[in-house]
Formats: C-alpha cells, structure tokens, sequence
C-alpha cells in the first residue's frame, strides 16, 4: 500500500490544486495541495491517536497531531493523505466483502479506491460511488499518462 501511495499521492496532488500548496478552494473550506477540509484534520488527528502513531519533536515523543495551518505544508499534508488512505482502505474492504455490489469498485482495484475515497469520503464511497466517477478519471488519467501507475 504505501509503494502505490507514493505513486498515487503526487497525482491527488495535481488533480486537486495542480500542486499549488496554497490553494484554497470549495468556499475557503479547502486548502493546501490536497484540498484538504478541517473534518479532515480532526479525523486524522483521531487516527493517528487510535494507531499510536508518534513523532519526535525537541527531544519528546508525543502523538502525531495535525493543525489547520499544516494543510499549507506539502508534507504534512502528504502524510494526512496517507494515514487516512491506509485507515479507511481496510475498512472498505471488509465493508465490501459484507454488502458491496457491482457498483462499487472491487478491493482489488487500490488506486481507484484510494481516489474515491480521498475524493468523498468513506461514507461518500459506499453510499454513492459513482458520484466520483469524474474525479477518478481525472486521476486515473494522469496516472497513467504522467506517473506510469
């Protein structure tokens, strides 16, 4: 997963924003590279919590947490695209196994479901995953014609 997500984030990037780090979008409700939204952050500061994901500042370990300033930083944010991406990819799998029909995208299919996934959400991607049919062809697009994906 993380290999593919080193490929995949670069194209979210270019997709969202066209790399611009300071990109504001969706009403001032999204920002930085990533176009990422402050419900974002709070879900990713609660993952990262939940896994004991810890970082090292000042000589202190304490748990890796995000601010709303940090979606500006292209590697921080980089980094909320991959803890949430690895969290909810399990999830939908098992969730797909239970009740996924034809209309979702088969758990073997990782780059379209990490695309949808960042583009509406988890909830977004079980309830109506055809409402990022544009946005995955926007990316599956670039990667295939700009990063070989």
């Amino acid at each position: 997963m993380k290999a593919l997500l080193e490929y995949l984030i670069p194209v979210l990037i270019q997709v969202e924003s066209c790399g611009n780090v300071d990109a504001i979008g969706d009403n001032g409700k999204a920002v930085g590279c990533l176009q990422i939204h402050e419900i974002m952050v709070d879900d990713v500061n609660r993952i990262a919590e939940a896994n004991g994901y810890w970082c090292h500042h000042q000589d202190e370990y304490h748990w890796q947490t995000f601010t709303l300033d940090d979606r500006l930083d292209k590697d921080k944010s980089m980094t909320m695209c991959e803890y949430y991406l690895e969290y909810y990819y399990p999830k939908y799998v098992k969730w797909y196994q239970e009740h996924g029909t034809t209309q979702h995208p088969h758990p073997f299919d990782v780059a379209e479901i990490c695309a949808r996934l960042w583009n509406g959400g988890y909830a977004g991607l079980k309830q109506n995953p055809r409402a990022t049919d544009h946005y995955w062809h926007q990316v599956s697009y670039l990667a295939v014609h700009q990063c070989n994906l």
